[in-house]
């Protein structure tokens, strides 16, 4: 009787190209983990974001890292107070030991003192072509025993810097300078006590829209997205309010969108999305939102630290 003849063994060369075939489908399917994990991991979105945090006399610049936030050292003298960067500049306003006050631009690694006066300052802002830096003034008005008057917007004055030959250009009466760029030319919006005003930097036309900042508004100055077409106005009592510019020419006109996120205490445009925060006993809580539904939140991730003062994408 003869016997079945046994089926052949698999050959190692089909045997490889079955381990082959494994190590491919795995590894393809670890890129697409480690591609939406890159998307989505709060450690990718907030990485390089700075901020100061701490009160006056000990505020200190941090940078968000893929683990824990490290501070930032810059090379200036005195305590760093304020601080803004775009277009390859970075500006500090520092605080001496004597308490005198100065801005200072910061290009290569090294600085250069854009003013030597030593008056208060605060509300710094760089151009988008790291050209200009702006920043308010303190006016010497008279002292008052009531606290809230230093925070008056009014009392201050908006300066505006070239770096490339330290002329200072004094813009207009307010607070919270920020530049932005509309069809090509170059903008700094001002917080003032009842009004926001949209100043073209090198025609000097300016345009004023009434605002509402509610009971005692202090520092908190209104923000503008870099292509100024949303402002994000703070008040106290409702929380901070996301708005449309609508522009009619040149001039422009608010639209209201929504809500920021409760507990909102600090908000800047980062690109086409909103990054706030919200200070809790010990850290605080960074989120991310869209400028289409700025109440919700896409991504959040806690620092520890003191209140922060300003974040800067």
């Amino acid at each position: 009787m003869d016997m079945p003849t046994p089926a052949p063994a698999p050959s190692k060369v089909a045997f490889m190209h079955y381990v082959l075939a494994a190590i491919v489908v795995l590894v393809a399917a670890a890129l697409v983990a480690g591609a939406y994990w890159f998307t989505k991991s709060s450690y990718v979105a907030f990485y390089g974001v700075r901020y100061l945090a701490g009160s006056f006399e000990s505020r200190t610049l941090y940078q968000v890292g893929f683990g824990a936030q490290h501070k930032v050292t810059l090379p200036v003298t005195g305590r760093i107070i304020d601080y803004a960067r775009d277009g390859g500049t970075e500006a500090a306003i520092t605080v001496s030991d004597t308490g005198t006050e100065d801005v200072y631009s910061i290009k290569n690694g090294k600085a250069t003192a854009l003013t030597q006066d030593g008056a208060v300052k605060s509300g710094l802002s760089v151009s988008a072509d790291g050209s200009m830096v702006a920043y308010a003034v303190r006016n010497a008005v008279a002292t008052s025993t009531n606290p809230n008057d230093f925070y008056v917007a009014h009392n201050w004055t908006v300066n505006m810097v070239t770096v490339s030959d330290m002329k200072t250009q004094a813009i207009g009466i307010g607070y919270g300078p920020q530049f932005y760029v509309r069809d090509g030319k170059t903008y700094l919006l001002i917080t003032s006590d009842a009004n926001i005003h949209l100043v073209d930097v090198v025609g000097n036309s300016h345009q004023d829209i009434p605002v509402s900042f509610g009971v005692n508004p202090g520092f908190r100055a209104a923000t503008i997205s870099s292509d100024g077409s949303y402002v994000i106005l703070p008040d106290i009592g409702t929380g901070y309010a996301l708005y449309a510019l609508k522009y009619s020419g040149s001039l422009a006109t608010l639209a209201a969108i929504g809500g920021m996120p409760t507990g909102t205490s600090v908000a800047v445009f980062d690109g086409k999305e909103i990054l706030s925060i919200s200070y809790r006993i010990g850290n605080a809580l960074f989120r991310f939102s869209n400028t289409s539904n700025p109440s919700t939140i896409l991504q959040a991730r806690t620092e520890p630290g003191d209140i922060v003062f300003k974040v800067i994408p």
